[in-house]
C-alpha cells in the first residue's frame, strides 16, 4: 500500500506542481484527432466500398453525401486540435471552454452515425425484400418510394419530369444479382458497427478525461490572463468578449463549410448530377467569398481595434445570413436534398444562430474600440507572485 501511495503523490506532485495541464491538453487534443481519424477512416473506406460495389457508382444515386457526414466527422476533429493549438499559444480560456463543448457534440453525432448506418444497412434489407418479392403489380413505386427515405442511397427508378411515370433504369440481370451482392457485405457491416461503436467508446473516454483537463487549464490561462491584464475588471471583460468572438469567428467558419459541403453535394448528386438549376454555379462561389473574408475582416478588426473593418465584417456576416437562410429555405421546400434535408437543415440552423451571436458579439466589440480596446493587447505591470492553483 505504501508504494501505492507514493505513486500517487509522485503522480501528483508532477501534474500539480510542474502545471503542464495545457500541454496534457493539448496531448489529448492530438490522440483523440489520430486515433479517431484512423478509425473513422476505416468506417468511411467500408461504408462507401459497400454501397459502390452493391450498386455500382452508376446506381449508387447520392451515396457520396454520407461521405459528407464521415468527412465532417473527421473535419471537426481536426478543428478541435487546431484550436486546442490555438488556445495552447495564445492562452484563450474561452476556446478551451468552447472545444470542450464543441467535443461533447462530436459525442453525440458518434451516437447519431451508428443510427445512420443502421438505417443505411435496414434500407438495404428492404430492397433485397422487395426484389425477392417483385412479382407484384405495384414493385416500382414500392422502390421509388423507398429510395426516397433518408439512408436509402441508391437510384434503381427514375421519373419521367413530363408525364411522371416511372421506370426501372436496371435489367432484370442487374436486379437478380443484388440480393446477393447484399449477403455478400452483411459482415462487412458487423465490423463498420464494431468500429463505430469503438469510436464512441473512444470519444467518451477521451471527453470524460478532456473535461478534467480542460477545468486545470481553463484556471490556468485564467490566472495568465490576469497576470496580463492586471486587476482592471474593464480590461477583463474585454478581454472575455474578444476572446468569445475569436472562438465564434471559428465556430462559423467550420459551420460554413460543413453547409457549403453538404449543400453542394445534395446539388450535384441530385438525378445523377444531372440537375438543370443553375443556383449552385451562384451560390456556391458567393458563400466561399463570403466565408474566407468575414474571418479576416473579423479577426484583424478586433485584432487591430479597427472600427471600419469591424462595420464591413458586420455588413458581410448580415450577406452570409441572407444566403444561409436562403440554403436552409432550399433544403426544407425542394425534393432534391431529401437524401441530407436532416443534416442540411440543422447545419444551417446552427449557422443562422451563430451568425446572429457572433454580429451582437462584434457590434459590443465595436463599442469597445472607443474604451481601448488596444490595451487588452498590451502587458500590465507584473502583478504579485502567482499562489498554487487548486
Amino acid at each position: 500500500m505504501s508504494a501505492v501511495f507514493r505513486l500517487k503523490s509522485t503522480l501528483r506532485e508532477y501534474l500539480e506542481v510542474k502545471k503542464q495541464w495545457p500541454l496534457y491538453n493539448l496531448t489529448l487534443s492530438t490522440l483523440t484527432a489520430v486515433v479517431i481519424i484512423a478509425l473513422e477512416g476505416a468506417v468511411t473506406f467500408l461504408v462507401l466500398r459497400s454501397i459502390n460495389e452493391i450498386f455500382t457508382s452508376q446506381f449508387s444515386g447520392s451515396s457520396s453525401i454520407i461521405a459528407i457526414y464521415f468527412s465532417m466527422f473527421i473535419a471537426a476533429l481536426v478543428f478541435q486540435l487546431m484550436v486546442s493549438v490555438d488556445a495552447y499559444y495564445s492562452n484563450n480560456s474561452n476556446q478551451i471552454v468552447a472545444i470542450s463543448i464543441f467535443n461533447f457534440a462530436t459525442v453525440l453525432y458518434s451516437i447519431a452515425q451508428i443510427y445512420q448506418t443502421r438505417a443505411l444497412q435496414n434500407c438495404q434489407q428492404e430492397l433485397q425484400t422487395l426484389i425477392n418479392n417483385r412479382a407484384r403489380i405495384n414493385f416500382v413505386a414500392e422502390v421509388y418510394n423507398l429510395q426516397q427515405q433518408a439512408g436509402c442511397y441508391f437510384s434503381l427508378v427514375e421519373e419521367n419530369p413530363k408525364n411522371h411515370t416511372l421506370s426501372l433504369v436496371v435489367n432484370d440481370a442487374t436486379l437478380n444479382q443484388l440480393p446477393s451482392t447484399i449477403d455478400k457485405f452483411a459482415s462487412t457491416f458487423q465490423v463498420i458497427f464494431g468500429l463505430e461503436y469503438a469510436v464512441l467508446v473512444f470519444m467518451i473516454l477521451f471527453n470524460a478525461a478532456g473535461f478534467f483537463i480542460s477545468w486545470k487549464v481553463f484556471k490556468e490561462y485564467g490566472w495568465r490572463n490576469y497576470e496580463q491584464q492586471g486587476a482592471s475588471i474593464e480590461k477583463r471583460r474585454m478581454t472575455f468578449r474578444y476572446q468569445t468572438f475569436i472562438i465564434l469567428l471559428k465556430l462559423n467558419l467550420f459551420f460554413i463549410v460543413g453547409t457549403l459541403g453538404m449543400y453542394y453535394t445534395a446539388v450535384y448528386f441530385s438525378d445523377k448530377g444531372t440537375d438543370s438549376s443553375n443556383n449552385i454555379s451562384i451560390i456556391l462561389p458567393i458563400m466561399t467569398v463570403f466565408g474566407l473574408a468575414y474571418y479576416a475582416l473579423g479577426y484583424f478588426g478586433a485584432r487591430r481595434a479597427s472600427k471600419p473593418l469591424l462595420a464591413v465584417f458586420c455588413l458581410t456576416m448580415l450577406g452570409c445570413l441572407i444566403l444561409v437562410c436562403f440554403v436552409m429555405y432550399e433544403a426544407v421546400t425542394k425534393n432534391k436534398y431529401r437524401s441530407t434535408k436532416i443534416w442540411l437543415t440543422g447545419f444551417a440552423a446552427l449557422q443562422v444562430i451563430l451568425t446572429i451571436i457572433t454580429i451582437m458579439n462584434a457590434l459590443r466589440l465595436y463599442q469597445d474600440i472607443d474604451n481601448n480596446l488596444k490595451d487588452i493587447f498590451e502587458p500590465a505591470p507584473r502583478v504579485a507572485q502567482r499562489e498554487d492553483i487548486e
